[in-house]
């Protein structure tokens, strides 16, 4: 794989901007709404004592990532594909991979991007963030399941897991973080927003 140097992609002021595309927009756009479930679930790990760490080539290496975010070899899918975060728990002395994902419909899809997870990052976690709650999935149950309905879901809610040690009090106060962050308002804004950068 060839890899260039990085190039700087900010605009200078005042220059014309004819040549973005929606699409550069529409990316940064859920980038940076991934990157606020992201810390809400970081720092909800960090309040309940664990240590945490940014695991995924998105945080470590952000010019490569952005350089082949469109190619489609077997090492730039790689590189795409890793967990958010490493998770640790010092009481336990375990460590856990965690994959975070804002959902903004009532369902959440496996995508075929994730079937070598189970295998490549064993003892590994979806966290699944929406306006209303927060759920856990190991990635081998998610890849049985494929499709998760959060309606028909409350066994998976974190609140009611058993493999992290949450206080009900702290989830409850970052589902009202997240709340804030995704809460109708943005919700509209979002839909209106992926509707015009199309």
């Amino acid at each position: 794989m060839k890899v260039k140097e990085p190039e700087i992609s900010y605009n200078k002021v005042g220059e014309d901007i004819k040549n973005t595309y929606s699409s550069d927009y529409l990316f940064r756009f859920r980038l940076t709404m991934g990157r606020i479930g992201e810390s809400l679930v970081q720092e909800l790990f960090h309040m309940e004592g664990y240590q945490t760490y940014k695991y995924g080539m998105e945080n470590i290496y952000q010019h490569l990532y952005h350089q082949i975010k469109e190619e489609n070899s077997t090492t730039a899918r790689s590189i795409r594909c890793s967990p958010d975060l490493v998770v640790f728990n010092p009481k336990k002395d375990r460590t856990n991979f965690i994959e975070v994902r804002v959902c903004m419909s009532n369902y959440f899809k496996f995508d075929q991007k994730w079937n070598d997870y189970p295998s490549k990052f064993p003892g590994g976690f979806f966290v699944i963030v929406t306006p209303l709650h927060f759920y856990l999935v190991s990635f081998e149950e998610m890849k049985e399941r494929r499709r998760l309905v959060f309606e028909k879901s409350d066994d998976v809610k974190l609140t009611e897991n058993n493999i992290f040690d949450f206080r009900n009090k702290s989830i409850g106060n970052f589902e009202q973080f997240a709340s804030v962050y995704f809460g109708p308002s943005f919700r509209e804004a979002h839909k209106k927003i992926g509707m015009e950068l199309r």
